[in-house]
């Protein structure tokens, strides 16, 4: 169930967020990483948001939050898994450390 085209919904509510709140601190958007045809893009309110924080959420592991991190910049929130496995939080920041310690 869901919308068919959320798009000009959610692009007209994003753009009105930038207008009438320039100062509005960021928004948190759910990421479909299922849908393998890209159907449901949220690239145009990425766009939309420009350089503003912008929080994706939505089954990310450390690999595809560091690829979208890296790809689009912004912010990545875990929150399905790690709720149901605290310790996995620790473990992702640690294998992020490890990829950004400088070698000799």
């Amino acid at each position: 169930m869901g919308m068919k085209d959320p798009l000009p919904t959610f692009t007209a509510f994003v753009e009105r967020i930038r207008d009438v709140h320039p100062d509005f601190a960021y928004i948190h958007v759910i990421e479909n990483l299922n849908d393998e045809a890209d159907t449901h893009s949220n690239e145009p309110l990425r766009k939309i948001w420009g350089n503003r924080p912008y929080i994706a959420a939505g089954g990310f592991n450390s690999a595809s939050a560091d690829s979208t991190v890296k790809k689009h910049g912004g912010l990545v929130a875990f929150g399905r898994h790690f709720i149901a496995n605290v310790s996995r939080f620790f473990v992702s920041v640690a294998e992020m450390v490890l990829r950004c310690t400088p070698t000799a």
